[in-house]
């Protein structure tokens, strides 16, 4: 194959690809777009998050801690889309630590009893100005998206916070330059649903 062949490949992959992200984003931010939720255990979401990540972190020499958790603990959710939000995270994170860096993967109560997945990763960090625009980029346009092909297409900050928010979620993020972020997954406490003593499964009220 000639060099220009070869260009032409990688150009119609990656516009290929930024047309998919794009459709997931109109389905996220659609109200209209159904959710199947049921009790999802936390203990083996997070196995299966690290999982998909493993390749990826072991290719980059990035250190991945991830918490072990009760497997009694259960979040009212829909499986599939939380399983792409926390993937598309992780993923990021792992992409903009450097080698050797390290990137923890945990679930903890906060005092208003919400469950909150945490990712907070030894990375370059972000700018206050550009941790803002993330935290609005869906009333407002994100000057990212399509910003930097080689490192992904963009999209993946604003379809999570749509796919977190159309779930009832949250996204928060803190960062600084040169010290790393963590990005937060928050969901009420109306969510939490717990194993009782007979093994079913009870709503946290």
């Amino acid at each position: 194959d000639s060099p220009l062949s070869r260009d032409i490949g990688r150009t119609a992959t990656a516009l290929s690809h930024s047309l998919g992200k794009m459709k997931i984003l109109s389905e996220a931010l659609s109200a209209s777009s159904e959710l199947s939720e049921t009790p999802v255990q936390l203990a083996d979401l997070i196995a299966s998050v690290a999982r998909e990540t493993e390749s990826m972190a072991r290719e980059r020499r990035v250190n991945i801690h991830v918490q072990q958790i009760d497997p009694d603990i259960y979040l009212q959710t829909d499986v599939k889309r939380i399983r792409y939000v926390l993937i598309s995270l992780l993923v990021n994170a792992i992409r903009f630590t450097p080698t050797d860096g390290r990137v923890e993967f945990k679930v903890r109560t906060d005092e208003n009893g919400s469950t909150v997945f945490d990712i907070t990763d030894s990375g370059v960090g972000i700018a206050p100005s550009k941790v803002s625009e993330l935290l609005n980029c869906l009333d407002q346009p994100c000057s990212n998206i399509g910003a930097n092909p080689s490192e992904g297409t963009g999209f993946g900050w604003p379809i999570a916070m749509a796919l977190t928010r159309r779930m009832g979620g949250e996204l928060d993020l803190e960062s600084r330059l040169g010290m790393g972020s963590r990005v937060s997954v928050v969901f009420p406490t109306e969510r939490r649903v717990h194993t009782a003593d007979n093994g079913s499964i009870m709503a946290t009220m």
